[in-house]
This record gives C-alpha cells, sequence and structure tokens, in this order.
C-alpha cells in the first residue's frame, strides 16, 4: 500500500507540473495580439500602424507572410508584403531597404546586377538575375520585365557583416530628423532622396535617447557589389548603420565628402540597425 501511494503521488505530481505548463502555454499564447483586420479601420493609416505594432510584437515564429486575400489593393499588400520581410531582417541580421535610384541625361536602357554576399529577402520589382529597366532623366523607371513604372529598384537580404563603427556620429533621439536633414544633404542626396529615407528610419530612432549613426563605404560596397551597364559617370552609395545607446559614446567623427552630380549619375541609399 505505501508503494502505490508513492507511485500515485509522484504521478499526481508528473500531472501537475503537465498541466501547470500547458495553462501557461495556454495563458502566453492567449496574451499574443490579434493579427490586425483592415475592416475594423477607419483609415488605412490605422490599419498600416496597427500591422506595424503587431509584426513589432509578435514573436516571429508566428507571423505568417501576408495573405493576399487580406488586402483590398495590390499596393496594399504590397506595402504588407514589404514591410513583412523587413520586420524578419529586423530580428536578424539586415540590410533594410537599399534603393537604386537611374538618372541617365536621357532615356536609356539599363541593366543593374547586384552581387550580395548574403541571401536577398525581398526585391521590388522582382531581381531575376539582374533588373532590366528603361530610365528617364528624372528617375522614373519602366521595368522591361512587367511594363510597369517604378520610382526606383528596391531589395532587402541577410549577410553576416561585421560593420565598422569606430567612427560615427552621436546624436539625440530627438535631434535624427535634423540631423539626417543636414548630413544626407551635404553628401549629396536631393530632398526628394533624403526625405524618403528619413521618413522610412526616423520612427525607428527619433525614440532612442541617443543614437551613434556612421555611414559605411567600403564594408558596404565590398559586400554588395553593383554591376551597372552602360557604365554610369557618377556613383553615390550612401549606407547608415546606427546603433541605438542609451549613453554618448566618445566617436572620432568622419569628414564628409560632398557629391558631385555629372552625367549618367546613380544613388542608393539604405541602412541597418547594429543591435548590441
Amino acid at each position: 500500500m505505501s508503494c502505490q501511494r508513492k507511485r500515485w503521488g509522484k504521478w499526481l505530481v508528473g500531472l501537475a507540473i503537465i498541466g501547470l505548463a500547458v495553462l501557461g502555454i495556454s495563458l502566453w499564447f492567449s496574451s499574443l495580439p490579434d493579427k490586425p483586420v483592415r475592416d475594423d479601420y477607419a483609415t488605412q493609416e490605422a490599419f498600416d500602424k496597427a500591422m506595424h505594432e503587431y509584426y513589432r510584437d509578435c514573436p516571429a515564429f508566428l507571423i505568417e507572410e501576408p495573405a493576399r486575400d487580406d488586402y483590398e489593393t495590390s499596393e496594399a499588400y504590397e506595402e504588407a508584403v514589404l514591410e513583412y520581410y523587413h520586420e524578419m531582417n529586423q530580428r536578424g541580421i539586415g540590410i533594410d531597404k537599399p534603393v537604386i535610384y537611374l538618372y541617365p541625361e536621357e532615356e536609356m536602357q539599363v541593366s543593374v546586377r547586384l552581387d550580395f554576399d548574403g541571401d536577398l529577402t525581398c526585391t521590388y520589382p522582382t531581381y531575376t538575375d539582374g533588373w532590366n529597366v528603361m530610365a528617364q532623366p528624372d528617375g522614373t523607371l519602366t521595368n522591361l520585365a512587367d511594363g510597369r513604372e517604378y520610382s526606383y529598384l528596391y531589395w532587402e537580404g541577410i549577410s553576416q557583416i561585421q560593420w565598422d563603427l569606430s567612427e560615427g556620429f552621436v546624436v539625440k533621439g530627438e535631434d535624427t530628423a535634423a540631423f539626417l536633414q543636414d548630413t544626407l544633404a551635404r553628401i549629396g542626396l536631393t530632398p526628394t532622396e533624403y526625405n524618403e529615407f528619413i521618413v522610412y528610419w526616423l520612427p525607428k530612432m527619433q525614440d532612442n535617447p541617443y543614437n551613434l549613426i556612421t555611414f559605411q563605404q567600403e564594408v558596404y560596397t565590398d559586400a554588395a557589389k553593383l554591376e551597372i551597364t552602360p557604365v554610369p559617370d557618377r556613383v553615390l552609395r550612401v549606407f547608415m548603420a546606427y546603433q541605438a545607446l542609451e549613453e554618448p559614446v566618445a566617436v572620432q567623427e568622419p569628414e564628409i565628402a560632398p557629391f558631385t552630380r555629372e552625367g549618367f549619375t546613380v544613388v542608393e541609399w539604405g541602412g541597418t540597425e547594429v543591435v548590441k
């Protein structure tokens, strides 16, 4: 009888542990956010904000790629897909939203090939052994593969790049917008280009106490080589790697070399967050 009671006691303890574990898992899953539904929001802006919060808060392994049927328009679906891949990259070592502008002096067919030391996770338009486009002097691109118009070539990827943070600028989060406006203009981006850069990155940086902001050179260009035909006269590639800081740190500030646009000009910008 004594042995039987001991065995029953062990069984009861085991069942209690399993029950508590199941209860804990159930409570954890019940606390996870539900995926937003467009019909629940009065405006597209409110829906986009809800989607951003969902991707931010939900564990990566539970996030499903957006389904086309969940979106009223193809534009909304494409934005959701881009946001999905961006959030996935943020959970790894990502190259985020490099965009490539082409400015020929006259209408020109241009081929762009990317030799990336990593894995591409998203491209727009679709990258199939390169992009082939008709480029206009104002930067408008017509993708020859689908006949559609684009403002730039977009890609994202994941790599094992080790960023150089030995030089940079320590900027208060609240001063980030003004810093980027001034610095990107000095580097050579036009208002249209640096405004698109700022709109994308500012929400991720402005609430940090401080940001260490660096502009990568050979580390980035060696890892993401571009082959462009015809060969452009001038190429500007701006890639920011930043790290959020609780307190300022001492770091040497680099000199900013201004960029001059001449002839067929190619401009690219992108960035990544370096997580401690």
